[in-house]
């Protein structure tokens, strides 16, 4: 996989349909807080960075005013938009956050990521966001994650057929990052709050595999380890299925008011 972190975007649009039906959604609760803390409300204009199917955009678009979705990849784009079908609220916009020019003096009150923050260039990507909210708004960032090692019952399948993948297989989405405090632009933002929340999913074999398919780990081995592994935990999962935990975490940030602000507006 290529290290540019606008092109790595893409690869995920290589197979948009199993990354549609395989992943997970975002906890209800989450939404909920969102709301409580005033952020996602009636009137709010939204951003969204790194839409991909469209599963945070249709969750988030009854909430506010309008979402303006970026998704670099064209089937991902193209999910999302048959998934927010008949909403006038979202605008579904084929870009990546770095390449993106908004329309002039447009300002959203938050930019929400779900599972993509991590994904956007180090180094611009606060400067960029501060430019492009109002006074007093926030990015919202959260990641789903697997709670623990719930595939450790396959440890076995991958120390036999896949053993280049090595601790790699442990991860079941990226962590949201911790060591941001000296990228440019980051002082123009109040610390992270941060909240988590916990829930399980329940995966038929073939589902189970199928999501697996969908993270990067499985895709920096050669593809007959791939299809050897996943077979073979396929055959061993109960018909009744397994239950998977997940953690979703939550990162919130303000920007900050009073003079920081006064870096952006002139």
């Amino acid at each position: 996989m290529t290290a540019d972190p606008i092109a790595r975007q893409f690869v995920f649009d290589t197979y948009a349909d199993l990354y549609d039906r395989s992943r997970p959604e975002y906890p209800r609760a989450m939404l909920s807080d969102l709301q409580a803390d005033g952020i996602l409300h009636p009137a709010a204009d939204v951003l969204e960075v790194g839409a991909g199917p469209g599963q945070l955009t249709a969750a988030v678009a009854p909430l506010v005013a309008s979402v303006t979705a970026l998704e670099p990849g064209d089937h991902l784009a193209q999910l999302a938009e048959r998934r927010v079908a008949g909403s006038g609220s979202v605008t579904v916009v084929r870009s990546a956050f770095e390449r993106w020019t908004p329309p002039p003096g447009r300002r959203f009150d938050a930019i929400v990521a779900g599972t993509s923050f991590h994904w956007l260039e180090r180094g611009t990507r606060f400067r960029r966001s501060a430019t492009l909210l109002q006074p007093g708004g926030a990015i919202a960032a959260s990641w789903n994650m697997w709670d623990g090692n719930p595939l450790a019952q396959f440890d076995d399948l991958f120390d036999a057929l896949a053993p280049t993948m090595g601790e790699r297989r442990r991860s079941g989405g990226s962590a949201p990052q911790r060591r941001d405090g000296d990228e440019p632009g980051r002082d123009l933002f109040e610390p992270w709050h941060d909240r988590s929340y916990r829930w399980e999913v329940r995966y038929a074999p073939r589902g189970l595999v199928e999501m697996l398919a969908t993270h990067s780990a499985y895709h920096v081995i050669a593809r007959q380890e791939r299809e050897a592994v996943l077979d073979a935990i396929e055959r061993r999962v109960p018909a009744g299925g397994i239950v998977i935990p997940y953690v979703t975490a939550l990162r919130v940030a303000r920007l900050r008011p009073g003079g920081l602000r006064s870096q952006i507006y002139p």
